[in-house]
């Protein structure tokens, strides 16, 4: 058998993503761009490392936002081991609601300004 029999007369990797069939997927979102934003946080001592995620919705073309937020945990390992430290990142809602944007550049901007309202005066 050979391999264009595995995997069809189309060669799978030239295959534009966007005309795949995600049914195995509830959702699929290209991540348009994504921002690092290190901020003092009302609540919270020192600064905070927040990442905003641009994403375009492939069923609708809309853009929306997704934001983590950097927490160190302690993580007990098993028997006989030392705990350690790592780095998660963690959703960090702002209240957005799940509205499309037109365009990447606006809904960075909402998502910039919701943070800036968590933010401590500087």
């Amino acid at each position: 058998m050979s391999n264009d029999d595995d995997y069809g007369e189309q060669d799978y990797e030239e295959q534009d993503y966007r005309e795949q069939d995600y049914g195995f997927a509830l959702e699929a979102y290209e991540v348009e761009r994504t921002v690092d934003v290190f901020v003092g946080l009302k609540g919270r001592e020192g600064d905070s490392r927040v990442r905003i995620e641009v994403l375009r919705d492939e069923k609708d073309g809309g853009y929306y936002t997704r934001t983590y937020i950097e927490e160190t945990c302690t993580v007990q390992p098993t028997y006989l081991e030392s705990a350690k430290e790592r780095d998660f990142w963690c959703r960090f809602p702002l209240g957005s609601g799940n509205v499309p944007y037109p365009n990447p550049d606006s809904a960075l901007a909402e998502a910039l300004g919701l943070l800036e309202r968590r933010c401590r005066k500087a």
